[in-house]
């Protein structure tokens, strides 16, 4: 049966009014004799679409960035992943283990490291349980009253923070940031930075998701939170029963961004993020929906968000505590 099947392919790139607007089309004919077998080395339907995008106008390939999206080809939203202190790009990537599975139909993962070595040594680092590696955003010249780091109050080094993440924007072009502990509150102080920084034709992130961060205790770098007020939409994940970052200093973060953009996930655990099952899965869910729901339907959004478990807008709810996935950083 020479005719069973024929499959033809079709691409065009349409410019309308200065916006790239690919379309895309895709054919199957059938012969008179549609059950017929095919023959032996006739390639599947699945590897000629893919030789058929192959074979795509190099400009299609770009097609998301001539749209001024920067949504993965798969249609997932990209997510660039800062990790806590004392942690680094693997160990966090291996941490959040359950979100990646349970989210892997929505997210593709970027992951960026800091770029300082962490100064904690010694028992410090045994306490936390992490090994040598550990990365931090910034350093300090104190080390707090207690000796520890996380107590202290002068920090420096910001800039080349900035510097690596500003990068990683460019180079991985994420739809939003997910940030855990420090990397939490590196992500509020990097998109307080952003307007001031020139990204070229990347779109800058339009959303953030900001798990146990806190407000610096450096004044100066608490300046740079208080004086921008970022307005991106932003999901603050937070645990009752943190020890290293009580609530109330979530709160002092939360409270220095624009209120209508302020979204809350309250869960009863430590320092940690959340296992991405249950009520928690559902607020995620709910909140990067929202993403890329058109004004019109913020009003259904955040009913939704607020049926899982997640207050789209300045509401906090307080979801039931689920299983956890332990998360062993200092703030």
């Amino acid at each position: 049966c020479p005719q069973a099947r024929v499959y033809t392919a079709s691409w065009c790139l349409n410019m309308h009014q200065g916006h790239a607007r690919l379309l895309s089309a895709f054919r199957l004919r059938r012969s008179a004799a549609p059950h017929a077998c095919i023959p032996r080395g006739t390639r599947s339907l699945s590897v000629l679409r893919t030789e058929a995008r192959k074979e795509t106008h190099p400009n299609v390939q770009v097609t998301s960035q001539a749209l001024g999206s920067t949504m993965a080809a798969s249609g997932k939203l990209k997510l660039l992943c800062l990790h806590g202190y004392l942690q680094n790009s693997e160990v966090f990537k291996s941490r959040i283990g359950s979100m990646r599975k349970g989210m892997k139909s929505r997210l593709e993962f970027e992951f960026v490291q800091a770029p300082y070595e962490a100064q904690a040594l010694g028992s410090a680092a045994e306490e936390q349980g992490v090994e040598q590696g550990g990365r931090s955003w910034w350093q300090w010249t104190d080390v707090g009253p207690e000796g520890r780091p996380s107590r202290a109050a002068h920090y420096t080094g910001w800039e080349a923070a900035l510097d690596v993440l500003v990068a990683a924007i460019k180079e991985h072009r994420p739809d939003g940031i997910l940030g855990f502990s420090q990397g939490a509150t590196a992500t509020a102080l990097l998109l307080a930075c952003l307007p001031k920084v020139d990204l070229g034709d990347v779109p800058h992130p339009k959303f953030a998701i900001m798990v146990a961060g806190f407000l610096p205790r450096d004044p100066s770098y608490a300046r740079i939170l208080t004086s921008a007020r970022p307005a991106v939409r932003s999901l603050f994940v937070y645990g009752t029963n943190d020890a290293l970052v009580p609530p109330e200093r979530t709160q002092q973060l939360i409270d220095t961004f624009e209120p209508s953009c302020v979204n809350t996930y309250v869960h009863g655990g430590a320092h940690l993020v959340p296992t991405c099952s249950g009520e928690f899965k559902q607020a995620l869910v709910a909140f990067l929906d929202a993403q890329t729901r058109t004004t019109g339907d913020t009003a259904a959004a955040a009913a939704a968000g607020k049926a899982a478990g997640v207050a789209l807008g300045p509401d906090k709810v307080l979801a039931e505590e689920q299983p956890q996935e332990v998360q062993v950083v200092a703030a």
